[in-house]
């Protein structure tokens, strides 16, 4: 009875680990609005790869040949941005976030940002995360 139920809960974690990794899909199969989203704020940066994370709630998760990652949901809408050496591009941050960090925070960059619900959190270069509700007030900051 211990052996099988050992089976079991080895078998289902191997499951759950194989849907966490996500299934390699085409540029063709991503949302209407991705591709788009890409070409006005990505010119000229080709696409990676492609990764559908989640077939439940339908993330698409695409690696630009620059490094960038960026999360899409089911209607095609960007969720999160993320750079390593290179900054977000401003269009995509919204203005009083961008008047925010360019007042407090003049000498880095967003290198992240994440729609968290109705909230934004957004990463700067410095490491530094900040949370702005939905009418981008400042209500969280961690400095690492």
């Amino acid at each position: 009875m211990k052996k099988t139920f050992a089976i079991i809960i080895f078998a289902f974690s191997c499951i759950l680990a194989c849907n966490a990794q996500g299934k390699i899909i085409t540029v063709s199969e991503l949302p209407a609005g991705c591709t788009d989203f890409i070409k006005t704020h990505f010119t000229g940066t080709e696409i990676k790869s492609v990764v559908l994370k989640s077939d439940v709630t339908a993330v698409f998760e695409v690696t630009l040949k620059n490094g960038i990652k960026i999360e899409f949901n089911k209607k095609g809408e960007w969720t999160e941005v993320e750079t390593k050496m290179l900054k977000v591009p401003n269009a995509i941050i919204p203005a009083p976030i961008n008047e925010y960090v360019s007042i407090n925070h003049p000498k880095v960059a967003v290198s992240m940002i994440e729609k968290e619900g109705a909230n934004t959190k957004i990463r700067l270069s410095d490491g530094s995360e900040l949370k702005f509700n939905k009418a981008y007030q400042i209500i969280d900051v961690d400095n690492e």
